[in-house]
């Protein structure tokens, strides 16, 4: 409370402007439950508009990212210097897709703020996405240097620890990472993923549970839910993905899962309509498609089974994905031809 009157108070004498609001008035305001950080700082933008920290703030609770996207670059526009800004603005530019603008914000965040930890753990990321493994794994480290005592640190490393094949040294950042917030649903759903990895499937499960009673979140029941099906539990599989799906709807990965456990009960109306959904989602969504063809092939449907065979092709160049899809599509085109 005090902080806020107190920021107040130094952005006015900052700027030489004036108010005849009272300290007691926005200490009322700031109290009263149904105000939130949100109108705070709208009410500081309307007072002090070039209030590099207020745009700053703003732009944290907007859910139209192209709205805060506009209030983090009008803070940096008053004020290049402010980390916060830069840092923020990367990564909305990293979930939004632009990895590069994403990199170049981050970097000029850890020029201002060299030993943030949040910056580093952001930088990481972004590099592992771009395949810079080597510089991502030091920025990882660098973040556990400044916050070892920091679960969030420990659980972002160990995830790419075990997405760059490191599965012991993932492991055992994972599992420090859950003994030091034993709340962390994320920590210990990303340490059952890699024991699966690793085949221990007694102690993934257990830990996925631990992570369900947690937290029933769509991420969390989909990743349990990719464990039970590759472990021949097909419904138990059907009860998490219908769940995931439910609670968000607008992942494409989670509608395919979902699509596949209902192929395996033949149930392929209802498979296909998830998938229609993904591919609206993501046109090009290459698994999608395979399995709407495939979907399209057990129901002899086998020219449309075609069509998207070739749509899929169109989609990857990976050597692969190629061989499966030109494979099923050759199955199609002799189930076509027995048909005729």
């Amino acid at each position: 409370m005090q902080k806020i009157v107190d920021a107040i108070s130094d952005a006015s004498k900052k700027f030489s402007l004036k108010t005849n609001i009272k300290k007691t008035e926005v200490c009322r305001v700031v109290s009263c439950r149904v105000v939130s950080c949100r109108v705070v700082s709208c009410g500081m933008l309307e007072l002090w508009p070039t209030y590099a920290s207020a745009h700053n703030n703003l732009g944290t609770q907007l859910r139209d990212q192209a709205e805060a996207e506009r209030h983090y670059r009008k803070a940096i526009f008053i004020n290049d210097r402010h980390a916060n800004a830069h840092f923020n603005l990367g990564v909305l530019l990293s979930n939004r897709g632009d990895k590069i603008a994403a990199l170049e914000s981050l970097r000029v965040a850890l020029t201002l703020d060299k030993d943030s930890s949040a910056v580093h753990r952001a930088m990481a990321n972004v590099l592992a996405d771009l395949g810079l493994v080597s510089e991502a794994k030091s920025h990882h480290q660098r973040a556990l240097e400044l916050s070892p005592g920091d679960a969030e640190c420990r659980t972002n490393f160990g995830i790419f620890l075990s997405n760059t094949g490191h599965t012991e040294e993932a492991l055992k950042i994972l599992q420090e990472a859950y003994t030091l917030d034993p709340t962390s649903h994320i920590a210990l759903r990303n340490a059952a993923k890699t024991l699966r990895l690793s085949g221990n499937n007694r102690e993934a499960e257990q830990l996925y549970l631990r992570a369900l009673n947690l937290s029933r979140d769509a991420v969390t029941l989909d990743l349990a839910g990719v464990f039970y099906f590759n472990t021949q539990r097909s419904h138990t599989a059907l009860q998490l993905f219908s769940e995931a799906t439910r609670k968000d709807p607008s992942k494409p990965e989670l509608l395919l899962h979902h699509a596949q456990v209902l192929s395996v009960y033949r149930r392929f109306a209802e498979a296909e309509e998830q998938l229609q959904t993904a591919l609206r989602l993501n046109p090009g969504f290459i698994d999608a498609l395979h399995q709407l063809a495939n979907i399209y092939g057990e129901r002899k449907l086998h020219q449309w089974a075609i069509q998207l065979m070739k749509r899929a092709i169109g989609q990857t160049s990976d050597h692969w994905t190629l061989a499966t899809l030109y494979s099923d599509l050759a199955k199609q085109q002799k189930g076509q031809r027995s048909a005729g």
